[in-house]
């Protein structure tokens, strides 16, 4: 049986999660840093736990909005450092297809692409399972080579 605090932890969770992709910046830094403490300390620890804290801060590190985009980098990259079972999921609710779109999606924002790469370069270096991340090589090499083929063109 879950005892009182776990389970007002339990109920505040999709508080938080309304609140955090309402879009009020003021609220979105308490809001991310009380996701990631329950993330952090809840001693329920079960896939679809871990998804409710992840997918609004891979929704919010998508955000045009530097500063929002921002909060949830900060956030995802202090869970992926902290807890192996974060990685597992966060590859397991497709961040890597999420970030593979996103580099390949030319509305997307630069700050935006960086930010996913280097949640990338953090889940390989906490060891995350990389097997599915050898896609995103081929979307980087032709990306750098479209870039160049750009740079050319407009030389001329």
């Amino acid at each position: 049986m879950d005892l009182p605090d776990e389970m007002a932890k339990k109920e505040e969770i999709p508080y938080l999660v309304n609140i955090l992709l309402s879009g009020n910046q003021s609220l979105q830094v308490q809001v991310t840093q009380r996701l990631q403490s329950i993330a952090l300390h809840d001693s329920d620890r079960n896939s679809y736990t871990y998804q409710l804290f992840l997918a609004p801060l891979v929704v919010m590190v998508k955000s045009p909005l530097f500063e929002t985009s921002l909060i949830a980098w900060e956030a995802l990259n202090k869970l992926v450092k902290s807890s192996p079972q974060m990685r597992d999921e966060l590859l397991k609710i497709g961040f890597v297809e999420t970030v593979r779109y996103s580099l390949t999606d030319k509305y997307t924002p630069v700050h935006v692409q960086t930010n996913l790469l280097d949640i990338i370069i953090q889940l390989l270096l906490n060891e995350a399972d990389s097997s599915g991340m050898g896609l995103l090589v081929n979307v980087l090499l032709n990306k750098i080579a479209s870039e160049n083929e750009e740079q050319i063109e407009a030389e001329v």
